[in-house]
């Protein structure tokens, strides 16, 4: 296969235009990554995230024969992870806490089951929180509310929320 590609060589380590890719490998990742859902992750960190996949399979030391053999290994075990990972969200829905809190029914349905887990440990949190009307002027257009959490009988992490809605 390297035979074919450049007559005269078994390995590529001696082609020049072989060693200018080389140079740029670290970066070879970042071109996969274009165009892809990344969830707010940075370029970088995508990048090493991808990075340390490809060191799992590449190696420096391989040829190019070695190197087509374990980059097409890679692609596989990344779209059969991506297979059963769509699978999976697609056969089974979350389980929902508190059935008839509709705000939690419609975030199952639009939401990753790892994305609404963590949505709905938020949602389960507020129920630890009293909320209190502290100032209702109305007149003015502002509302205050004191929030805070009830830990043995003694309120923890209170805080004062001023809601205002300017209506002139």
């Amino acid at each position: 296969m390297v035979s074919d590609c450049f007559p005269g060589s078994e390995t590529v380590d001696g082609h020049q235009w072989m060693q200018y890719l080389k140079k740029f490998r670290r970066q070879w990742c970042s071109l996969y990554l274009r165009d892809q859902f990344t969830a707010g992750m940075l370029t970088t960190q995508a990048s090493e995230s991808c990075n340390s996949q490809v060191r799992l399979f590449l190696k420096p030391k391989h040829n190019l024969d070695e190197f087509f053999i374990h980059f097409t290994c890679l692609l596989a075990d990344k779209r059969r992870k991506e297979t059963e990972s769509d699978y999976d969200g697609k056969q089974s829905a979350p389980y929902i806490v508190l059935e008839k809190s509709s705000i939690l029914q419609h975030a199952a349905k639009i939401f990753t089951k790892n994305i609404f887990n963590r949505i709905q440990e938020q949602y389960l949190e507020i129920e630890d929180y009293i909320i209190e009307l502290v100032r209702d002027n109305r007149d003015d257009g502002f509302i205050s509310y004191r929030t805070y959490k009830m830990e043995d009988d003694e309120r923890s992490d209170e805080r004062v929320i001023l809601v205002g809605i300017c209506l002139r």
